[in-house]
């Protein structure tokens, strides 16, 4: 496992922290377990944090995982997606179309200060 849910209680948000090598299973379990976290909680904030991941997933596997994310994100969830800022946001911002074309609000940040600010600012 690439990754590890932790609750964050007092800004009622998720989050999956990826590390490692990571790939579209991983993406996948990380979700699931995301959601089930998020329903049990009643939150409706999502942060992914992936600057730690030394093996990103290819840009197929990116495109398949947005592209399947309505069919296991609730509607009233936000994600917000922390990515190294040495990444290159083409990206990034591609996922983040993908997502919201499908109904998910998605947006990818190289700051967790920003990420969490966006979060509370767009959510309840």
């Amino acid at each position: 496992m690439s990754y590890h849910i932790k609750i964050q209680a007092a800004t009622r948000t998720v989050c999956v922290v990826h590390q490692g090598t990571v790939d579209l299973s991983d993406m996948e379990s990380g979700r699931d377990k995301a959601v089930a976290a998020l329903t049990e909680q009643g939150f409706s904030r999502l942060l992914v944090d992936t600057r730690a991941i030394e093996h990103p997933p290819t840009l197929t596997e990116h495109h398949r995982f947005a592209s399947t994310q309505p069919l296991y994100m609730p509607p009233h969830i936000a994600v917000a997606v922390v990515v190294p800022g040495s990444v290159e946001s083409g990206t990034h911002r591609q996922v983040e179309k993908l997502s919201a074309d499908r109904g998910v609000q998605t947006r990818a940040f190289d700051d967790i200060d920003e990420a969490q600010a966006w979060l509370m600012r767009i959510t309840s």
